[in-house]
C-alpha cells in the first residue's frame, strides 16, 4: 500500500469548523484565500515529494 493521496481540506469541514468558532463574513473571505493558498502549496509539495519519489525508484 503506497503513500495516501494528497488532497484539499473538504470545504465543508472547515465550514463546520468555523460555524462552531462564530467567525464573521470577512473573516470567512480571509480564511478562504487563507486555505487555498495553503492547499496549493501544500498539493504542490507533495507533487514535488511524489515525482522525486517516483524517479528514485525508477533509477533502482
Amino acid at each position: 500500500m503506497g503513500r495516501p493521496v494528497a488532497q484539499p481540506i473538504p470545504w465543508q469541514l472547515v465550514m463546520e469548523w468555523v460555524d462552531r468558532h462564530g467567525y464573521v463574513d470577512h473573516d470567512r473571505r480571509m480564511l478562504d484565500v487563507c486555505m487555498q493558498a495553503m492547499d496549493k502549496a501544500f498539493l504542490a509539495s507533495e507533487a514535488e515529494q511524489r515525482a522525486a519519489e517516483a524517479a528514485r525508484r525508477a533509477k533502482q
